[in-house]
């Protein structure tokens, strides 16, 4: 009698959580903060050695086109992660933040288009990408990778109604979240 009782007080509905973790953001953006701090190291270098304001200012404007879009980048992502959550239950995918709540069924959705950056390129922001999810009557829910990343969404159990045959990549060389 106990088990039973224990048993119908569990919730009926199983969700997956994903939500914004600081420690997947520091993992995921390394790369730019190895950059900017470089920048940094060798700014204080050169005027430290007193090798003139020429190459400081070269230096930094070479090392610029590589840390300024990466930390806009950077910020575009956490701005779309920070308060967002989304909700990956059996028949529906729940993207929550601040300003709206979007639920979509899975078996609604007809595309999942993947954003991300020129492989190719060996820029700091090559590995941000993003995705969409699109259903039948064009609704959206736009995923930073700082939320989740596209294997997560693959490899969950409960979005297994939503497959790779639906895939769409997208090769940009800003991955910014529109």
């Amino acid at each position: 009698m106990n088990s039973l009782l224990k048993d119908m007080t569990k919730p009926s509905i199983k969700e997956h959580i994903y939500q914004f973790e600081r420690n997947k953001v520091i993992f995921r953006s390394i790369l730019t903060w190895i950059l900017l701090g470089a920048q940094v190291v060798f700014s204080l270098l050169i005027v430290y050695h007193g090798v003139g304001y020429e190459a400081l200012i070269g230096l930094n404007l070479f090392l610029s086109l590589l840390t300024v879009p990466s930390l806009i980048i950077h910020k575009n992502h956490l701005e779309h992660s920070k308060n967002a959550k989304l909700i990956l239950r059996y028949n529906t995918i729940t993207s929550i933040n601040p300003t709206e709540e979007i639920t979509l069924n899975n078996a609604d959705i007809i595309e999942v288009v993947l954003h991300k950056g020129l492989y190719g390129f060996k820029v700091p922001w090559f590995d941000y990408s993003w995705f969409e999810l699109v259903d039948k009557e064009g609704q959206t829910i736009k995923v930073s990778f700082y939320l989740m990343d596209i294997s997560e969404l693959w490899m969950d159990t409960l979005s297994r109604k939503v497959g790779p045959k639906m895939l769409v990549e997208k090769n940009v060389f800003f991955p910014l979240i529109k």
